[in-house]
């Protein structure tokens, strides 16, 4: 008599036991890389001294357009036409010297463009209008 061993057959299918695991390793690696990305340079550096200091620091050349429809390039009042022109002298040339109008809420939209206008038609590129921050409402 002969005896015939039947193995029972298991169905194929996909063991998730190692992707679980892989997939939980990648989380807490970006979750980990994120944090360090976001920290940025947190690391306290002693940096070393140079003599050789900047002429002039990049600071921004500040327009205000208060409620009143006057132009004020840092303080001094132009016309909406020498807005570019005098923020240009004021920045000596230097064309990557961030603009930074400052409007009053009440200030026409088409007013604070036609400054910007000005601004980029003498060669300035970096322009800004500030803002304040939500919190501060």
């Amino acid at each position: 008599m002969q005896r015939k061993w039947h193995r029972k057959r298991r169905s194929p299918g996909i063991n998730i036991t190692a992707l679980v695991d892989c997939i939980i390793l990648l989380l807490i690696f970006f979750v980990v890389t994120s944090n360090i990305a976001r920290e940025g340079s947190s690391m306290k550096l002693q940096l070393p001294h140079s003599q050789a200091r900047e002429a002039r620091p990049h600071q921004a050349v500040k327009i205000v357009l208060p409620a009143d429809g006057s132009v004020l390039v840092e303080g001094e009042r132009v016309a909406v036409k020498d807005t570019g022109k005098r923020a240009a002298a004021i920045a000596g040339g230097d064309r990557s010297v961030p603009i930074l109008i400052c409007a009053d809420r009440s200030v026409p939209v088409e007013r604070a463009i036609a400054v910007m206008d000005e601004i980029r038609l003498a060669g300035m590129s970096q322009v800004a209008l500030a803002t304040i921050n939500g919190a501060d409402k």
